[in-house]
């Protein structure tokens, strides 16, 4: 599993949502935000980190159609449960420190108004997995 599939799962575990895969529908993507489902969360890799610094990873959300309060309140969740984060991810993961680098942004809305925003996180992990 990598960092980033990793966090998608501590998400879930936190109750931010679910990891969509082949078999389960759901609504916190990796890499890339499909069409639908309208509402949902997607991790992209902004950098895989050098040395110690560890990665930089931006998490965009998405919003139902003409809906602007209900993705700033998800992101609210998502950079709450990871603000100065000190732990095991997902419970039995990897050890690592998560510190919130951006608040917030509002990125506009796409051409079927959906609003989306984004936040970006450094993750260290501290010991191998």
């Amino acid at each position: 599993m990598t960092i980033l599939e990793h966090l998608l799962v501590h998400l879930e575990w936190a109750g931010l949502g679910v990891v969509a895969d082949g078999e389960t529908p759901g609504d916190l993507f990796l890499g890339e935000m499909p069409p639908s489902p309208d509402a949902c969360l997607c991790l992209m890799s902004a950098d895989m980190g050098i040395g110690t610094e560890g990665a930089r990873i931006e998490i965009f959300v998405r919003g139902e159609r003409g809906d602007y309060l209900t993705p700033h309140r998800r992101l609210a969740r998502v950079t709450a449960a990871l603000a100065d984060f000190h732990g095991f991810l997902h419970g039995d993961g990897p050890d690592a420190d998560i510190t919130v680098l951006s608040g917030g942004e509002g990125r506009g809305a796409d051409t079927l108004g959906r609003h989306l925003l984004m936040t970006v996180v450094r993750l260290r992990c501290c010991g191998e997995e």
